[in-house]
């Protein structure tokens, strides 16, 4: 049977699984492209990086295809129990941004939250995570606008290396400009703005001449 000869011929059940999945060759049919990578995510004859990547397809039909996220995330979290850390970004963003389903600000907090507590992850990976997070108080995506805590993200995400440090500085430079929910300063919005020119921001190194020309 196709289960009895999963280890042998994996890739083919990849291949048509995506084929299906795609409507590549054939008719597109996503019922069959789950079941395809089904037989290959539950069958613990298979090995983990196989599985961890038959769920990540499955998810991936899930939340872009039939636009089921409740069901994207689930197959998700059977990924992350195989030791797929990195889907852990992708559950937090269903959530966040409500892909198939309601927006859940809570449970995007904590997913990313995860992320960023796991000190086995490169600092680049949890960091990026407080970014995430420092956006959506930010703007108030999913939660509701928080300055106070968008600063403190941000600052932590300042950590996630060069190019998220840019951003970060420039935006905690804005909020100590602009912010209705802190006190203006314009000490720190200077401060944020010279840590965002020496990380390489243009747009700060033009801000700052701009004010010391005045």
């Amino acid at each position: 049977s196709l289960h009895d000869a999963l280890p042998i011929y994996i890739e083919s059940v990849f291949a048509a699984g995506d084929m299906y999945r795609d409507g590549v060759g054939t008719e597109q049919n996503l019922s069959k492209a789950i079941e395809l990578y089904k037989t290959i995510a539950n069958n613990r004859r298979v090995g983990i990086i196989d599985r961890k990547r038959a769920a990540n397809k499955i998810a991936y039909v899930y939340e872009n295809f039939i636009e089921d996220g409740h069901a994207a995330v689930n197959r998700l979290k059977k990924a992350f129990l195989l030791g797929d850390k990195k889907s852990r970004f992708r559950i937090a963003e269903i959530y966040r941004d409500g892909r198939g389903m309601e927006p859940s600000g809570t449970d995007a907090l904590e997913w990313f939250g995860k992320i960023l507590r796991d000190k086995t992850l490169p600092d680049c990976d949890r960091y990026a995570a407080a970014f995430e997070i420092a956006q959506m108080f930010y703007v108030g995506k999913a939660v509701p606008k928080n300055d106070v805590e968008a600063v403190k993200y941000f600052k932590l995400s300042a950590k996630a290396g060069t190019v998220t440090a840019r951003t970060a500085y420039n935006t905690l430079a804005k909020i100590y400009c602009t912010s209705a929910e802190l006190t203006p300063n314009i000490g720190m919005a200077l401060h944020w703005l010279k840590k965002a020119a020496d990380a390489g921001s243009y747009d700060a190194m033009r801000m700052l001449a701009n004010m010391y020309d005045r």
